[in-house]
């Protein structure tokens, strides 16, 4: 189990949480098996607003491809890219390769959804 589908079947209402404007999901590819609609159910509870790109598909980073074929990922990305282009918000995803490459191609930078949601949390 990913830790998103944990936090968002088991602690997403035991805690207050402040909610920012927007969030940016990039979902997964791998995630199409269940962590995306985790991560889309924790993105809800954080934001006033959740953007899911209409032209989101894999982010061609696969494993470590990005880093040695840049342009595999931003060719992968490009219309994701321009959809984004401009939109002022959270940028997150639930897999640290796609982060990495989204960020490069996008200019924004990708966060963990998880860590979006600990740090919206309300404090005692």
């Amino acid at each position: 189990m990913e830790l998103s589908e944990f936090i968002s079947e088991n602690l997403l209402d035991k805690f207050e949480v402040n909610k920012i404007p927007r969030i940016i999901i990039h979902p997964t590819c791998s995630g199409e098996s269940g962590s995306n609609s985790a991560m889309i159910r924790i993105a809800h509870a954080v934001a006033e607003e959740v953007v899911i790109p209409v032209d989101w598909k894999c982010c061609g980073f696969a494993g470590d491809r990005g880093l040695l074929v840049p342009e595999l990922t931003a060719n992968a990305t490009k219309l994701e890219t321009a959809e984004v282009s401009g939109l002022e918000g959270v940028f997150v995803s639930n897999n640290q390769p796609c982060q990495i490459g989204l960020s490069g191609s996008t200019g924004e930078q990708y966060q963990s959804i998880v860590d979006v949601w600990i740090e919206a949390i309300v404090e005692d």
